[in-house]
């Protein structure tokens, strides 16, 4: 009976541990779930007016107006600014669907 009790501190003292380090576990992941909802809400679009559709040398992307106006006084910046904008909105019927024997025929005229 005497070492029943230094038996039970242990595991006490282990189940203590334990509850710690699952406690430090769970706040780790709120923070990175907050995180986590930053950047989501920072790369979300609030409206259709803030989305630009840009064919770069044949690479499309979509991206945010406020990121093509980040430099001031830039030409992106005034080119995107409030004032000179318009609502872009991609016109699917102007999208060519190429087979593989055109994008080949494409390259071999344009290498």
């Amino acid at each position: 009976f005497d070492e029943f009790p230094n038996d039970i501190d242990t595991l006490m003292s282990e189940e203590q541990e334990a509850l710690t380090n699952a406690n430090k576990e769970l706040q780790r992941v709120k923070d990175n779930m907050g995180k986590e909802e930053d950047f989501i809400e920072k790369m979300s679009f609030p409206s259709k007016k803030d989305v630009v559709y840009l064919n770069v040398r044949g690479t499309f992307m979509i991206v945010k107006r406020s990121t093509l106006r980040i430099c001031k006084d830039s030409v992106l910046e005034r080119q995107f600014d409030d004032s000179t904008w318009t609502d872009q909105h991609p016109d699917k019927s102007s999208i060519k669907k190429w087979s593989h024997e055109e994008v080949t025929g494409w390259a071999k005229r344009h290498a």
